[in-house]
């Protein structure tokens, strides 16, 4: 993992990190870049690197944590309701659809659940799914079980060539969070 408090020369150096290793994704693959390529792409030297990430997954943890900050600045999810909070992030998915559909071409999705369990647990989201009290003891496993959800539906979405409305997938989240999805019997 990576320190969080940073000066602007590092904060620059990470930002050229994160930039050459998404080049790299884009022509070698992430599994082909090495730390090399990407301090090569970088114009940074090794120990640079070093000083800043333990190796090039935390860099996908860096680029993930910048793109929900981005995602979350100018937003008060406190007065959204979990409808609208939804429809912002698949709007937002649909926006930067091409860098989403890079990360899943690669198999890094697989680091974007943590992010989306803990903007989850940061901006409570699953108090606006279930109004009541929320035994503490198991809201470990409710997160898991949403984050698990939300990535599963964007990964579908991507397989689906994005033919839902941000809108729709909004709807259809929520129903499948609160047991609304169900075919009548």
């Amino acid at each position: 993992m990576y320190k969080k408090q940073i000066n602007a020369s590092t904060a620059k150096s990470r930002q050229a990190i994160a930039d050459s290793l998404v080049e790299l994704i884009q022509t070698k693959g992430f599994q082909h870049a090495t730390v090399t390529d990407i301090c090569k792409g970088a114009a940074l030297v090794r120990k640079t690197f070093y000083r800043n990430f333990k190796t090039k997954e935390d860099v996908i943890v860096y680029i993930l944590e910048n793109v929900f900050k981005a995602f979350i600045l100018d937003r008060n999810v406190e007065k959204m309701t979990v409808e609208e909070i939804l429809s912002d992030a698949y709007s937002f998915i649909d926006a930067n659809r091409d860098f989403l559909v890079l990360f899943y071409k690669n198999d890094l999705f697989r680091f974007a659940k943590k992010n989306v369990a803990d903007f989850i647990v940061k901006e409570r989201l699953y108090k606006a799914v279930n109004s009541e009290i929320i035994d503490e003891k198991y809201l470990k496993y409710i997160t898991a079980q949403i984050a698990a959800l939300i990535v599963s539906v964007i990964e579908t979405w991507i397989e689906g060539g994005f033919s839902e409305t941000p809108r729709e997938l909004a709807r259809l989240t929520e129903d499948i969070m609160r047991g609304r999805v169900y075919a009548d019997t």
